[in-house]
């Protein structure tokens, strides 16, 4: 293994995956505890319940400060994947360079095969130190949850509503009205009309880091993921500023399957029009073309896994 691979400290990983693993019996007896509350009186489910909730922030506060210092090796252990898969391009690059020279004829067969050994050796040896970091990476993500999100700044005052002038009138033989309202010369070809959604702040400040906009409204392109059921297509989920996915109900898309985690993957709009998605630290990974992603702009036609779920990605 890459000495600087071995360097990685992995020992709160490891204690952290314990402290999980007795979160997760806990969580499953908390279950239990609800599915039969009916069973027992007030008073007994009340102190068992308080006896689970006490637990739990135990664990919590046996995880924070190991947390913090696997989000440090995390954070280097991140940048050293970034350069072996950088290195890893690098030597599939070399070995299909030394092929193609040897077949226009610039390498003899004698010098082909020195070269393309020493090119097939490289390969491996990126290969193998970029998976030795991708298995680590991925057990930092099992059990290293995405850090908290900052508190948002208090909104500032809204600004005072001024009227807007009316429009000139026009003749109705010479004008039509565009489905946004708008006047339109007649025989000209009318606007492509995607509607007017209304955004919250929260969702607002999802999409950047500037303070959210002052007015109320913002145009939306009307993308959309389309589940893939099994060559068909299932009806499609409209996409909004900011959608979120994931097992619990309160998503805006929700998935209700154990490979699922709770906030498993969300959707943030862009400026420009474009939609990334972005993994939070699921248990069981985000896919786009069968790739494993932590962040993935979309394009038109990207077939996007979340657990057992399959979509595809419209943008029109």
């Amino acid at each position: 293994m890459l000495k600087e691979l071995q360097e990685i400290d992995t020992a709160d990983v490891e204690a952290l995956a314990k402290i999980k693993a007795e979160n997760d019996v806990v969580q499953k007896l908390i279950d239990k505890a609800n599915e039969s509350k009916e069973k027992v009186s007030e008073i007994i489910y009340q102190r068992v319940m308080a006896d689970y909730d006490a637990r739990l922030k135990a664990l919590d506060a046996q995880a924070r400060p190991l947390r913090i210092k696997a989000r440090a090796e995390q954070t280097k252990l991140r940048a050293l994947h970034g350069r072996l898969q950088k290195g890893l391009e690098s030597a599939k690059l070399d070995l299909s360079e030394c092929e193609f020279r040897h077949d226009i004829g610039e390498l003899s067969d004698e010098d082909f095969d020195k070269k393309r050994t020493q090119s097939q050796e490289g390969l491996a040896a990126a290969q193998a130190d970029f998976d030795d970091s991708d298995k680590i990476l991925a057990r930092f993500v099992e059990v290293v949850p995405a850090e908290p999100d900052p508190p948002e700044p208090p909104p500032p005052p809204p600004p005072p509503v001024v009227p807007a002038p009316p429009p000139p009138a026009r003749s109705a033989t010479s004008a039509t009205m565009t489905n946004a309202g708008q006047m339109m010369d007649a025989g000209a070809t009318p606007p492509v009309d995607f509607g007017t959604i209304a955004v919250s702040r929260e969702e607002a400040m999802a999409l950047a880091s500037a303070p959210p906009p002052q007015y109320g409204t913002m145009l939306m392109p009307g993308a959309r993921l389309v589940p893939d059921l099994e060559g068909t297509e299932g009806p499609p989920f409209v996409l909004g500023a900011l959608t979120t996915i994931g097992r619990t109900p309160d998503n805006s898309i929700a998935l209700d399957k154990p490979e699922v985690s709770r906030r498993h993957a969300r959707l943030t709009l862009a400026e420009d029009g474009t939609y990334t998605l972005v993994d939070n630290n699921s248990n069981n990974g985000t896919y786009v073309n069968g790739d494993r992603v932590t962040e993935h702009k979309l394009k038109e036609g990207d077939r996007i896994q979340i657990g057992t779920h399959y979509f595809f990605f419209r943008e029109r």
